[in-house]
Parts: C-alpha cells; structure tokens; sequence
C-alpha cells in the first residue's frame, strides 16, 4: 500500500520503528483482534443490546465534492455564529449558479458541481455593513462510491459529520452550542429553567462512526447547565466578602475560583465554550488593544470598541480585569516560539462581564442545585432510547428558519430538503450481542470469599489490617470543633476496629493539634511551624471545617514536601449524616488501612491468568505543564496479587528526546521496583500498559510516538539479556469520554454463569418505563458487559467494557483500544488471549480503595490519573518524598 493512499488502514501503519536496525523504514504494523477462543467464552452470559448507532443510507451516488476556504472582510469574531450563518444563508441563493449542492461547514464550503471555479467572490450588505466573502477551492474528495465501509476515510467521515450537522441546522430553533460540538433546540420544550436564573439546554450530539458492519450515525443526546451568574458577579462578590482582606489575597482568592470553574460560555454570539488560562488584572477594556483587518486593512482597536462595534454591546465597568482563554493547535497548547509565527494566532481575551460560570459552585445551596438538575435532566434507558431517536424527526423537519433582507423574507431549503438533496437517510438502531464476564472472587480476612453484586462489595473486615501505635498518627483540626472532633475519632476507630485495625492505644491519646484561626493561610502555616511532629510519625489525619477545606492544597503539599508524611482529609460536615456517615467512615477507614501498608482484599486470578508467570501491570498518565513541560505519572504493580503499587511522577520538556528518556526511566524504575520491591525471580513475562487514550487522532498520535519507545526499550533489553526473551508487552488506550452507550433488550434469560449472574438484576425493575420504542423495553446492562463486535472498527484492536452496573440514569462504558501486542506465532499458547486481557482489565477495575466497587478503568490507571492531579496541581511539581515514590496511594 503506497504512503499516498488515504484509507484508514494506511493511516494506521505510517509508524516508523527507527529503534530495530532490520526493520527500519518498514514500519510497525497495527495489531489485529486475535481471533475469539469460544471456550473461555462459555461461561459468559449473552444478552441482546441496542446502541445510540442510527444506520445511515445514501440513496444518491455522488461523484466529486469540492473544498472551498471562505474569507470574510471585515474580519468577523469567530465566536459570532449568528452574523456568520446570517451571512451564509442570505448569500446562499448567489451561490445556486455555481453549485448543484452545497453546504457549508465553519470556514469552508462543500459543493457540488460539474464546473468547478478556482476562485468566487460575493459583496453582500448585512445589519448595514458591505461584506466581501471570498471562496477559494483548496480540495476535493471523490465520492465515487459510498458503501458501507469500502472508500470511506477520515476526510469522507468528517465531509459526512459536518453535512448532517448542517441539515439539522437548518430546522427551525436548532442552532450550535459552542464551536461545533453541539445542536440545541431553542424552544420552551428544550430549554429547562433552573431556580437560581439557570438554564439547562437539551441537544444533540452527532458524529458518523465506521463500523465493522456499516457507516453510523452516532447520536448523544446531552443536557448544558449554563449559570445564571457571570464571572463578573462572582468576582465582585468574593470581593465583598473578602474585603477586610489585602488586595492581594483577594487577587489569589479569584484565581484560586477561576482554576476550579476554568470553562465559560460566553453571553454573545453562540454560547461559545472557552478554558481560562489565566486573570490579568492590570489589564482592562480600555487599556488593552490588538489588531482588526478590515477590507481597508488592519486597524487597532481596544476591547471596548471591539465589543460595541461586533456586537453593539457597551461593557459596563471597562476597568475590570482580562481574561486569556487557552488557545491550540490541532487540540494541542500553541508554543512560545508559535505564538508569533502566525498573525492569526492572536491572543484571546474574554470579559468576565460577558461570560457566564458553568458547573455547579459548592457553596450552601449546591447540595440542593444538584439535585435540581439531576431531577430535571436523569434519564433512564427508555427515557434516553426515545430522545435519541428523535433525530429522525430533525432530519425530516420542513419548518425551515426565515431570515428578512430590506422587507424580503428570504427562505432557506429544510432539512428535508437538504437531506433528500444529499440523498442522506437514517435507517435502524444497531442490534447486537454483549457479554457479561464473570465478576471477579475478592479475598477478604480468613480467606473469605466475596462475589460482587451488582459491581458493589461490602464486607467488615480486611484481609491484612495494619496495627497502629501511639506515634503512628497525629490529627490536626479546627479548635472551635472540638466536640464534633472527639466524636467522629470515636466513631471512625471503632469502624477501624470492625474492618480488623489494630490499636495500640485509644484513639484519645493520639498527638493532636487544634488551629485557632484556620482563616488565612499565613496564620494556619505559621501555627503547624510551632507543632512538634514526632519522627516515628507516619500519617496526619486532618479534619476539616470549611475554612481548613479551603486550604486542601496547600496543607497537602505541606505535609507531603516539608513534614514528608501521607495524610488523610476529612470533612467533618460529610459526618454530621448519621445516614451516610458509616458507610464513609467505614471508606476511610479502608484508605489509612492501605496507606499505611495493610492490605484490604485481593482478587483471586488463578481462573484467568497462568499464577507460574509474571504479570507487570502498568497505568500511564500525562498532561501538559505549561506550554513547555510535560508531566508523567507511571503506577505500577509489583506483587503476584497485582495489588499493591508504587507510583512514580516524572516532569520534562516537551520534546521528543526528553519524553523518551523520562518513559524510559519510568519503565526502567517499574522493572527495578517489580525485582526489588516485589522480589521478583525473573523479568516479568507479561506488561500491561494501561494508557489514557482518546479519539482516533489522539491514539494515532500515541501510537507513532510513545508506543516505539516502548517497543524499542524492551527489544534492546532482549539484546541485551536471555533473561527477556519471554517478555511479551501489550500497550492499550482507555478511553473513558466516548459517546457509545449500551442499554438491554428484553433478555429475561436466566444466567448460566457459575457465579449466578442473573441475581444481580433484581434492580431492573425500578428502571423500566413506559418505552414508546414499539414493544422493546431497555434497561442498563450488567456489571461486566464486555463488546467486541459489529460496534468496533475496521482492522483495529479494540473492545468495550461496563465494569460498574448504574441504576439511575445511563452508564458509559469504556473503550480500549490495543495500540500494540507482542505475538508468538510459533507458540501461540503463550500470548495473551482476548478474553484474558478482556477479563483482567475488567477484574483490575476492582483494585480502588476510595469505592467498594469497580471503577471505569483499572485501578492502576484510576491511582495514576488521581496522582497526576495530586502531584501537578496540588503539589506543584514538588515532591520530596524518598526515591520520588508514592507510598501506596499515599495520593489518595
């Protein structure tokens, strides 16, 4: 296959494997799905699903498509899509001359037509300002045929996307939410009002999916949550509530905000999300200018005049601060040295004035606003089914939107009619089988064995509980608290005491600290800097008001990076509920239990496993720091059990030679770690890496840049030694953010597992609804539902797994994708099978210890991801603990 072919399998084996001499320039082939061993499948209960994938038709045969870049003088906001689409449509009868078929698609045009024009130009007047719109072709795509799969590549894919996008647009109140992720309906029906002035919207997600079994439409039917708060409102009133406080604790108080409620929506224009990079408070309205082209040329304006010129907004304090929202290329942060290279990566500045808060703020009433929205917008099963077939009635809508031009009203074609012009279709919901894995078996104290029901656990004892002595532990808390402080110790140790915790000593005779004024953080510090903390001392237990919750980060990173201790946090409100407070008490317990190296259960893998062989289970994260840094966070297994970890953070420059020595440190230090640490005999047979993945680009990305260095490093380590020439690696992507969900049809048939999967479907019943979908009824499916059919894509490695069971609302599951595995084509019985990784990954989602459940991934990657936030937010790239290890989660 030549290097020029587009398909998407040539997409997928560009990767250059430069660290084998013998296979240099051949590249490194994408793995295959093994074949299915329908004997480790046996056991496994069946079950009929339906997905939110709609089948779609072409019933027309197109030939070629044409690309065009449209140019807008003056210069328009790229957040104002009401002007922007407003332009589009009122020219849209000057361009029926040049094309057959045509739709537009941000700043592109795709046409149809049989005399293609290099170059257009089109002068229109609208809201009394002369627009020159320029259309230059740039590209084409051959549509010779559309099938099912054959001839569809990620252009066609994303040609497809957009297209639907603008048919649905077309219907009368549906307009975009954001960029282009988002359609809503802006009518009564789908626009819920909050009681606090808030407004959630309900909308439609779409995208197409290439399928083993044809081309998709995937259909996400989401809920927004816009404040009725702007940014400014809060800002003034932690102003105001803070106003005894120095200018520049305040300052810090607003920044401190803006880093938990980072994404805002903008007032004007299209309700455009944006991430706040930073507040610039001696920058303003008035004082802060940047270039504007104009037909003229470029002028400079400030922000003041920009807002009432584009908008005809007058911004009402003009000396308030700036903020910069963050700003990417090809969904990676701009460079420093990129920054300046291009004219049009100008820098964003937002208004607080003009933006409003999303997320709910936890404040008094954010218990309450919770619930409001949850009752407001929870969907069952049915429920969902039912909005996301209602696409079909948007594709088939004939009430197309009007716009007026000097008296005229000008009408634009429906969605009917662009639909049966594109010869576009929906067809079925995809059916398919699923299948639910056998729930793992949990060791607790005296060998006793526990089956999850449900994907929940509870027992009352563990396995190995740690015995605590008098200077092990030292509390700190709020000394107006005192009372509630003595009898939550009380309380929380006798729970210790059920789970099999040993005390020395009564928890009284414990060192304690009471702060006086845990107001401001100065006063707190300088009140731990006069606390005699003892040598032996291995954790400190902080119970926390709202003050001292309010300083979370900064006690955390004083006890970890100057007393060099792990520490617990609790919130002592969360206990004053005597309803709910034993079961948090009891997960508390739990944490000091493995934090101080006790051992609360372990899961029995000999049915899955070979117990004679060495398992190296690893979960990597990453993110950037900054726009020059990157940070890793590697945590590995290092016992037979594959429950106990060392994590490991690492930070380096964000270039290819540094990231490839930091994860070559990384993976060496879990190889040293599993030999000393764990006291391995021999280098491990199997490693397992778990990876936070993403989209196709994303993994692609992975795939020729981090995947070799892995692959290389293991290949010299065989050169090197005897000893690793049975190591094989498996590198896979999670993906927790798809769009893909799974609900039962009607399957009442009894389990024939050996673990009586059936028992734990009794909470079915309270999910069932009237269905409206004809006589099928849906309901969530089991913990455990493993796919890996007709939904997974064309020559890819991939599955999906529902580790947890959720009985209100709709569960997500989570898709791995296998971006490599080594295999033994001459010993075929010693690779890892599908239904081996398949069953470990979901049995590995058990190995969590702030839930007595299963969480969405293995717990190795869940520690790291939990890690990477600890060690880059909280910590600030500082850690002074021995070796630069965590303590087993010692992050929790």
């Amino acid at each position: 296959m030549s290097n020029t072919d587009n398909s998407e399998e040539s997409q997928l084996i560009k990767l250059q494997n430069n660290g084998n001499k013998e296979n240099k320039g051949k590249g490194m082939p994408y793995p295959k799905m093994p074949q299915k061993n329908q004997n480790l499948r046996s056991n496994d209960k069946v079950m009929a699903l339906s997905s939110n994938l709609i089948k779609l038709k072409f019933s027309n045969q197109l030939q070629k498509v044409y690309i065009y870049s449209i140019e807008i003088l003056p210069e328009l906001d790229k957040n104002n899509f009401t002007l922007q689409n407003k332009i589009y449509k009122i020219i849209d009868p000057k361009l029926s001359k040049y094309f057959i078929k045509k739709t537009f698609a941000g700043y592109n045009l795709f046409g149809s037509t049989t005399n293609p024009i290099e170059q257009i130009l089109i002068e229109e007047t609208v809201e009394n300002v002369i627009y020159k719109i320029t259309f230059k072709k740039v590209s084409e795509l051959d549509f010779e045929e559309i099938s099912d799969t054959e001839g569809i590549n990620q252009k066609k894919k994303h040609f497809i996307e957009k297209l639907i996008k603008d048919i649905l647009l077309s219907a009368k109140d549906t307009m975009k939410f954001g960029t282009d992720r988002m359609i809503i309906q802006m009518n009564k029906e789908n626009a819920i009002k909050g009681n606090d002035n808030s407004t959630i919207y309900k909308g439609f997600y779409t995208a197409a999916q290439i399928t083993t079994s044809g081309l998709y439409l995937l259909v996400l039917n989401m809920n927004k949550y816009i404040s009725g708060k702007t940014l400014y409102e809060k800002i003034l009133q932690i102003k105001d509530e803070n106003r005894r406080e120095s200018e520049r604790e305040i300052n810090q108080l607003i920044e401190e905000y803006i880093e938990d409620h980072k994404t805002v929506l903008t007032t004007y224009g299209s309700l455009r999300a944006y991430r706040i990079e930073k507040i610039e408070f001696d920058k303003t309205p008035l004082n802060t200018n940047f270039n504007f082209r104009t037909p003229e040329g470029m002028k400079t304006i400030n922000i003041y005049n920009y807002y009432k010129q584009q908008y005809r907004i007058d911004i009402k304090d003009k000396n308030q601060p700036l903020l910069i929202a963050e700003r990417k290329i090809n969904g990676r942060h701009l460079l420093p040295n990129e920054e300046n290279d291009n004219p049009n990566n100008k820098v964003i500045y937002l208004v607080p004035e003009l933006v409003l808060i999303t997320g709910i703020e936890d404040d008094k009433g954010s218990k309450i606003r919770r619930q409001d929205i949850i009752a407001k917008t929870k969907t069952n099963p049915n429920q969902r089914m039912n909005e996301i077939n209602k696409i079909h009635d948007l594709m088939n809508n004939d009430n197309p939107k009007q716009y007026k031009k000097n008296g005229t009203v000008i009408r634009n074609k429906s969605s009917k009619e662009l639909a049966k012009d594109w010869g576009i279709n929906l067809g079925d919901n995809i059916s398919l089988k699923g299948r639910i894995l056998n729930q793992p078996i949990l060791i607790f104290r005296k060998n006793k064995e526990v089956i999850p029901r449900n994907g929940l656990f509870r027992t009352d004892a563990t396995y190995d509980g740690v015995t605590i002595y008098r200077n092990d532990i030292m509390y700190i808390y709020s000394r107006k608290d005192r009372a509630d402080f003595r009898n939550i110790i009380n309380n929380l140790f006798g729970k210790a005491d059920m789970k099999g915790i040993k005390m020395n000593f009564s928890p009284k005779d414990f060192s304690s600290y009471g702060i006086d004024k845990p107001f401001k953080w100065d006063d707190i510090k300088s009140e731990l800097d006069r606390v005699h903390f003892s040598k032996e001392l291995k954790m400190v237990i902080v119970f926390c008001d709202n003050n001292l919750q309010r300083y979370y980060v900064k006690l955390k990173e004083y006890f970890t990076n100057i007393i060099k201790v792990d520490s617990q946090f609790i919130e002592t409100r969360r206990l004053m509920n005597q309803k709910t407070a034993g079961s948090i008490m009891f997960n508390i317990v739990e944490q000091i239990n493995i934090k101080m190296g006790g051992i609360n259960f372990y899961i029995d893998f000999n049915n899955i496993i070979d117990k004679k062989k060495i398992y190296l289970i690893i979960g990597l994260e990453a993110k950037r720091a900054g726009r020059e840094l990157i940070d890793y966070v590697l945590t590995y297994t290092y016992n037979n059990k594959l429950s106990r970890t060392h994590t490991v953070p690492r930070t380096c420059k964000d270039n290819k030679e540094a990231k490839e020595q930091t994860l070559n440190e990384l993976i060496n230090e879990a190889l040293r770690g599993l030999r000393e640490t764990g006291k391995a005999p021999h280098p491990p047979n199997y490693i397992i890496i778990y990876r936070q993945g993403g989209n196709h680009v994303q993994n692609l990305k992975l795939l020729q840049e981090e995947v070799p260095i892995f692959v290389n490093y293991i290949n010299n380590k065989k050169e090197k030694s005897e000893k690793y020439k049975d190591t094989k690696l498996t590198y896979i992507c999670c993906n927790l953010k798809g769009d893909l969900k799974f609900f039962e049809e009607n399957n009442n048939a009894n389990s024939n597992s050996r673990y009586d999967n059936h028992k734990y479907n009794n909470n079915y019943n309270n999910n069932k609804s009237e269905t409206g979908n004809g006589n099928k009824n849906y309901q969530n499916p089991s913990s455990g539902l493993c796919v890996d059919e007709k939904v997974i894509q064309k020559n890819k490695y991939e599955f999906y797994i529902q580790p947890q069971y959720v009985n209100q609302g709709t569960a997500t599951p989570c898709h791995y994708e296998v971006l490599y595995q080594d295999y033994d084509e001459n010993n075929p019985e010693s690779n890892l099978s599908l239904e081996q990784l398949q069953n470990l990954t979901f049995q590995l989602s058990f190995y969590y210890w702030t839930w007595s459940g299963a969480v969405r991934v293995p717990g190795v990657l869940r520690l790291s991801t939990t890690a990477l936030d600890y060690y880059s937010r909280c910590l600030n790239h500082k850690l002074n603990l021995k070796g630069e290890i965590f303590r087993t989660p010692g992050f929790i």
